[in-house]
């Protein structure tokens, strides 16, 4: 097979003439592991907030009023009057959204500032220091810029087969060292915070941390050279996944090793498939390996060992890792390129059913107001021409009846917008509002442990918890039908519900047991006709859920 290289990533190694320009400058650029999950910056938020309010088909509304108004001929009033109103409900709006995008910085702040750990006095061979003059640095980013990022030629990167692997390997023969990172002073490694990962670095995370990018393992603290992760954050799933580094690397267990190792990893894409991953690590090596075709380029003349990697191989920005006491690594995909971020995507703008309801609510109000205002304006043009031909003083005779007609319309459009409530989506924040402080000091959401309450990102759909339409459960087995049947509830401790079961229905005798379900049926039937007469109900299937105790009259 043959795939396109789209990242290769060096490790302790010099960078090739093919990755730097003629100024030494590498060639490639990646983003920085720095995420934003906020919709606002300082800059932005006032005309992106504005364009998200005017989604509101009533704000638009009053925003095209408020234009007239400052027409003389259609002026009704003072401007100011007809802004305040407009004004008070997109401002209580505004601060609401800037409320909630700023615990979305605060949240980003924190993870991006997260700590984990690279080797002291260690430079990552990605980004070589060079010193540019001024002039070279102008030119050096004109070039990268048509460049955009690193293209390397196209090689064959070999479809290995992925074997289990043995229950006793070369790591297992040779044991290993504990790293030194639980003495209190984390001898060898040095803090850096999750912001500052770059591409190529090469990291250790200890037992229950989580992963700050997508990393490719290089060596954990097992023989075996595995490790165990939790990726309940990424994919809802509670049970631990395997993940394993090249036998070839299973050596590393000091940072001083870390160090010295060399090689360069050949990787796809990014992409959002979290169960996908492609790539080649690349190691030098003293045997003597086929001549490579002239378009491959040579890294280490001296011999080169290719080691396949997958998905196997690949920790994933987000998830945690557990009943492992450390895993070094080297990162392969950082910031937007990880595959939680590419998979999340932008921060939506969330609507409730009760808003999009509104919309078309609000059109029908205004089909209303624009009907009145069509026949106010035709009376005004009948009206008009008639004192027209009677040559009343109190008229502007300047003015033909349909222009009168045309200031008739839009007049009786502003005298009559009381019927748009502009006052309901108002009342509606502020529910809203309420309903956040209610849940934020719900105690039953508290959860002691961490000494946390529920956190309400967004109260913008707030008033849509709790409206369930369908309920999906899992059956086990395809060949069964698993049939479930709603029989009993538990209302305020109370038991509501006597149809019995196949258990309950043991030692007892099943014709007065039945007799009685069609008594007490029949009564239920009779009550609910007097509530609502369902026409979906079928009245010769028995109902599943029975007593005429729930129903009161």
């Amino acid at each position: 097979m043959t795939v396109g290289v789209e990242r290769r990533v060096f490790i302790n190694t010099q960078l090739p003439p093919s990755s730097v320009d003629k100024f030494g400058a590498q060639l490639f650029s990646y983003p920085k592991n720095k995420i934003k999950t906020s919709k606002y910056t300082l800059i932005n938020f006032l005309p992106k907030n504005l364009y998200e309010q005017c989604r509101r088909v009533a704000n638009l509304f009053f925003i095209f009023l408020i234009i007239f108004q400052f027409v003389p001929v259609f002026q009704e009033m003072d401007p100011i009057w007809a802004i305040i109103p407009l004004a008070g409900v997109m401002l209580v709006t505004a601060l609401k959204d800037g409320y909630e995008d700023l615990k979305r910085h605060q949240m980003d702040t924190e993870l991006n500032n997260s700590i984990t750990y690279i080797p002291q006095k260690w430079d990552n061979s990605n980004y070589p220091s060079v010193h540019l003059s001024w002039k070279n640095y102008i030119f050096s980013t004109i070039y990268w810029y048509f460049r955009k990022q690193y293209k390397p030629k196209v090689r064959r990167m070999k479809r290995f087969k992925q074997s289990r692997p043995a229950a006793l390997t070369i790591a297992s023969i040779i044991g290993k060292e504990t790293i030194p990172l639980d003495k209190g002073t984390n001898e060898g490694w040095r803090k850096i915070l999750w912001k500052y990962v770059r591409v190529g670095d090469i990291i250790c995370i200890r037992n229950n941390e989580m992963v700050p990018a997508d990393m490719v393992v290089l060596s954990t603290c097992e023989k075996d050279n595995i490790c165990y992760t939790e990726t309940k954050s990424l994919d809802g799933e509670t049970s631990l996944k395997i993940r394993k580094g090249p036998e070839e690397t299973a050596y590393i267990s000091s940072v001083d090793e870390a160090k010295q190792f060399k090689g360069y990893i050949d990787a796809e894409r990014p992409t959002p498939e979290l169960q996908r991953f492609t790539g080649v690590l690349t190691i030098p090596t003293t045997t003597p390996q086929s001549p490579k075709s002239g378009d491959e380029e040579v890294i280490y003349p001296e011999g080169e060992k290719s080691i396949p990697l997958s998905v196997n191989n690949l920790l994933l920005r987000g998830s945690i890792l557990r009943n492992t006491e450390w895993v070094i690594g080297v990162v392969i995909y950082t910031g937007s390129d990880t595959k939680v971020i590419l998979g999340s995507g932008k921060t939506p703008s969330k609507r409730s059913k009760i808003e999009k309801t509104m919309n078309p609510q609000v059109v029908f109000n205004f089909v209303i107001l624009f009907v009145l205002s069509v026949i106010t304006a035709t009376v005004h043009f009948f009206v008009f021409k008639k004192w027209k031909d009677e040559g009343v003083p109190w008229i502007n005779y300047n003015n033909s009846p349909v222009k009168s007609m045309i200031f008739a319309l839009v007049n009786a459009v502003i005298l009559l917008q009381t019927i748009i409530p502009i006052s309901l989506y108002v009342t509606i924040e502020i529910v809203k509002m309420i309903h956040t402080f209610w849940i934020s000091g719900d105690r039953d959401m508290y959860y002691e442990p961490r000494d946390e309450a529920c956190l309400v990102k967004t109260w913008t759909i707030s008033d849509d918890l709790g409206q369930i339409e369908y309920i999906f459960s899992d059956k086990t087995g395809t060949l069964t039908q698993n049939k479930m049947e709603f029989r009993r509830c538990s209302i305020d401790g109370k038991v509501y519900g006597i149809k019995g079961t196949d258990v309950s229905l043991q030692g007892k005798n099943i014709e007065l047991v039945h007799a009685k379900e069609v008594e007490v049926e029949a009564r239920m039937r009779e009550q609910m006709k007097r509530i609502y007469d369902n026409p979906y109900l079928n009245a010769k299937e028995s109902l599943p859920f029975i007593d005429d105790n729930i129903l009161i009259i």
